[in-house]
C-alpha cells in the first residue's frame, strides 16, 4: 500500500492499512476459489469477517473526523454497507453472479481510502481531531 505522505505515522492509518492488505489477500484467496470452481462460501464468509472488524473501526474512529473538513463519511459508510450486503449474499450461496462487481469495487473503496482519503485525513485533520481519533481508536 502507498505511503507517498508519511500518514503511516499515525497508528490508526498504519492499523487500517494492514487490515487493507489483509482484505486484499482475503480478495484474491476469494477469487483463487472462484476460478478453480471451489464453493465460495467459506472465503465470502472469512471477507465479510475482516470487512466488519475493518469497517466498524473506521466508521467509530476516522470516518467522525472527516466532515469538519469537508470530506463527507456518508458515502464512505453505504459503500461499506453496500459491500457488506453483496458478500453476503455470496457467502450464502444466493449471489455467486455479483463477485466480480462487488470485489471490484471493494478494491476500488480501499485504492481511494489509500491513495486518497489516508493522505487527506493526514494533511487536513488538526492535531485535536487526531487525538480524538486516538482516544476512540485506544477504547
Amino acid at each position: 500500500m502507498c505511503d507517498y505522505c508519511d500518514c503511516r505515522t499515525r497508528p490508526l492509518i498504519a492499523e487500517l492499512g494492514e487490515q487493507h492488505a489483509g482484505i486484499t489477500a482475503a480478495i484474491a484467496r476469494l477469487r483463487l476459489a472462484q476460478r478453480e470452481d471451489r464453493p465460495l462460501g467459506p472465503p465470502a464468509a472469512a471477507l465479510v469477517t475482516l470487512l466488519q472488524h475493518h469497517s466498524a473501526l473506521e466508521e467509530a474512529t476516522l470516518y467522525p473526523e472527516l466532515p469538519a473538513v469537508d470530506i463527507p463519511d456518508a458515502p464512505l459508510v453505504a459503500e461499506h454497507d453496500a459491500v457488506d450486503r453483496a458478500l453476503g449474499r455470496v457467502a450464502g450461496g444466493h449471489d455467486e453472479d455479483a463477485l466480480d462487481d462487488v470485489l471490484d469495487a471493494l478494491e476500488r473503496h480501499i485504492r481511494t481510502e489509500e491513495y486518497d482519503l489516508f493522505p487527506a485525513a493526514h494533511q487536513l485533520l488538526d492535531d485535536q481531531a487526531w487525538d480524538r481519533i486516538d482516544a476512540r481508536h485506544d477504547t
